[in-house]
């Protein structure tokens, strides 16, 4: 749909891209996907694109460029996909997930992709997976910046200013980001009789993006401080079925703040994080009279205690969320106050290139309740094999409109529960002039008190409707080669994904 007929580029970008999900490093018992070179080569592609080109999930793209963008993975909805940036939670507390539309990978350092329950690898305990978006200071280079345009078709223009400045043991690095779109492209109408060719009217975008990082360190500490402002205006185009021209429009604002230390005693290591999510929503329709207006607020204080010794690592954490949120169609302000407090520990085994990871935590909604979390997993290396696989139960809580929304909403709604297994065998070989890699992966997991809004009189209502049992497959192949300059790849990749209700309480579900 977009075409990019001019792009100018000033700066080093990587001259590799690894596209299949395959590390052969045993640095976890779950496959992590990382796209950090693809996000350098491609700065203008929004999160949203990378993930749909370059993995297995679903991404719910509701409109043009700009429009909101959703990840769904295994076949479960996009709240059960925590997204979090420099290690801090920023789904949405309203809806319990991450817009993708309008957050540009130029503005990033890494994007990485954990599929199923994470809560051995990160704070958190996600039933479809977690998505990580990191920003890093440049601290080898005293000097470096660069300067991007792109044009594309339908109106579409895009500018990155990057500017990196590092000098005894201090480094700071400041981003600026702007996309716009028409979006007034052709379309057949499959909808209406005839399918008649249209023209989308009223779906303009407008979005930005600053990012300012600073940190000192020498050789005991490393202070770090991101700070990241984002803006978005967009129109909501008419729906398919309508004659009329839409009419609505949606801004999103949001500052995003993260301060982390980073010290060591001997053989312990001490990290500290704080963060701040501060989100602003606002709907408006003025034909129909609908206004809707959020502030949500999230403090998150961190500690992780990490100490290595004779081929263990022990690591504890724990991870406070401070929520609270106002809504024109709430009643009063909403406040929750969660943690997860975990230990994980990790050994491994050179001899025979094994790795043995466990966790144990336990979630708790303060002055209220808590619910234990345990998962075991192991990785292992033979060869150019590698194969891993673990299990654990996990649970997720309910959004703020599930719980606060005046029509429909349902404060006595129980956290979603349940456990997943899976196992992976992994095949690369890597040769002067190819590299060749083959990845398999399957799963089983079973969500408990799964909440869905439902179709009740005279309105929806939220309830804890069911049991789903999601399992599937993935496979894919990768191939790459190259004749003195040019570079061959070839990828391939395949899921299958079956979800069945087990249990529920709709008639004929």
């Amino acid at each position: 749909m977009f075409l990019a007929p001019f792009r100018v580029l000033f700066g080093q970008v990587a001259d590799t891209v690894q596209l299949l999900e395959v590390p052969i490093e045993i640095k976890s018992n779950k496959v992590i996907g990382e796209f950090d070179s693809i996000i350098k080569q491609n700065p203008f592609l929004s999160i949203a694109e990378i993930l749909t080109d370059n993995s297995l999930g679903q991404t719910n793209l509701q409109g043009g460029k700009g429009a909101v963008s959703t990840l769904s993975l295994r076949g479960l909805t996009s709240s059960h996909t925590s997204v979090r940036w420099n290690g801090i939670n920023i789904n949405s507390l309203a809806v319990g997930q991450q817009d993708f539309g309008g957050l540009m990978t130029g503005i990033l350092d890494r994007v990485a992709l954990i599929k199923g329950n994470a809560v051995s690898e990160h704070s958190d305990a996600s039933i479809g997976g977690v998505v990580l978006l990191g920003s890093e200071l440049n601290w080898e280079k005293p000097f470096s910046t660069s300067i991007g345009e792109e044009l594309g078709s339908f109106g579409f223009n895009s500018s990155i200013v990057n500017l990196s400045i590092s000098k005894n043991g201090f480094s700071s690095r400041l981003r600026w980001g702007f996309q716009e779109a028409e979006n007034n492209y052709e379309y057949l109408n499959f909808k209406k009789i005839g399918q008649p060719t249209e023209i989308q009217d009223h779906a303009k975008y407008l979005n930005k993006n600053y990012q300012f990082s600073a940190g000192w360190k020498n050789k005991k500490v490393k202070i770090v401080n991101h700070s990241w402002w984002f803006d978005k205006k967009v129109e909501t185009p008419k729906t398919y079925t309508s004659n009329s021209t839409g009419t609505a429009v949606s801004y999103d604002s949001s500052f995003k703040n993260v301060s982390i230390i980073h010290t060591r005693i001997k053989q312990i290591k001490f990290k500290f994080v704080y963060g701040l999510t501060h989100d602003r929503y606002l709907y408006e329709d003025a034909a129909n009279i609908i206004y809707t207006h959020y502030v949500l607020n999230n403090h998150q204080p961190i500690l992780n205690i990490q100490y290595l010794k004779n081929g263990w690592k022990l690591k504890g954490v724990s991870d406070f969320q401070f929520q609270n949120a106002k809504n024109n169609q709430y009643d009063g302000v909403k406040q929750r106050n969660v943690n997860l407090t975990k230990i994980t520990s990790e050994k491994l085994f050179k001899k025979i290139s094994l790795n043995l990871f466990s966790t144990v935590g336990l979630n708790s909604v303060l002055n209220d309740f808590s619910y234990p979390v345990m998962n075991l997993g192991y990785g292992w290396k033979y060869k150019s094999f590698v194969l891993k696989g673990g299990g654990g139960n996990h649970y997720r809580l309910a959004a703020f409109n599930d719980l606060f929304w005046p029509t429909g909403g349902n404060e006595n709604l129980n956290p979603e529960t349940g456990w997943s297994i899976e196992q992976s065998l992994a095949y690369r070989k890597k040769q002067k002039e190819y590299t060749f890699g083959v990845f398999t992966e399957g799963y089983y997991s079973i969500v408990g008190n799964w909440i869905q809004w439902v179709q009740s009189q005279p309105f929806w209502e939220v309830r804890n409707v069911k049991k789903v049992n999601a399992k599937g497959v993935e496979l894919g192949i990768d191939f790459n080669t190259h004749l003195k300059k040019i570079a061959f790849k070839f990828e391939s990749k395949y899921s299958l994904t079956q979800n069945t209700t087990l249990e529920s309480d709709i008639v004929n579900d």
